[in-house]
């Protein structure tokens, strides 16, 4: 019997084989650390923008484990409150380099989500997925946020 990512093959009673087909996505993608943090997403209380003396909580950094060759990042951001949130997403890659994949005003409403891709360079791997979530309308509003690496 062969178990392939596109078909699950269960073997029912009286050796009778039934194949249902699953989503790729659940078996070929895999959540990331939340850097200086724990666990696979965070939940976060917009700050007022840094000064040159205060920082804001803007920013948030996913590991991506060494050695992953992730086709693709799925990053997943959803509101508590109703809110219009300022949403970029970079890649950042060893060499000191970035790759902007999203940089847009994104308005939610209580317990609505959106999804962002962001796509590697063909002969890199990035090191972290870097998500600011913030922007002065947002102030005081709560949001999640996580991401996911496929292959």
């Amino acid at each position: 019997m062969i178990l392939t990512n596109r078909n699950l093959l269960l073997l029912g009673f009286a050796g009778v084989v039934t194949s249902t087909t699953t989503p790729a996505i659940a078996q070929n993608c895999r959540s990331l650390s939340v850097v200086g943090g724990t666990g696979k997403e965070v939940t976060k209380r917009v700050s007022p923008p840094g000064t040159l003396l205060t920082k804001n909580n803007w920013n948030t950094d996913f590991a991506v484990p060494s050695g992953a060759r992730f086709n693709r990042f799925n990053i997943t951001l959803s509101s508590q409150n109703d809110a219009t949130y300022a949403v970029k997403v970079f890649l950042k890659y060893s060499n000191n380099t970035t790759d902007n994949f999203v940089n847009q005003n994104v308005p939610l409403r209580v317990g609505q989500s959106v999804s962002f891709k962001a796509t590697p360079r063909l002969a890199e791997d990035p090191f972290q997925v870097n998500v600011n979530v913030g922007g002065t309308s947002a102030i005081g509003n709560t949001y999640t946020l996580s991401v996911t690496g496929c292959y």
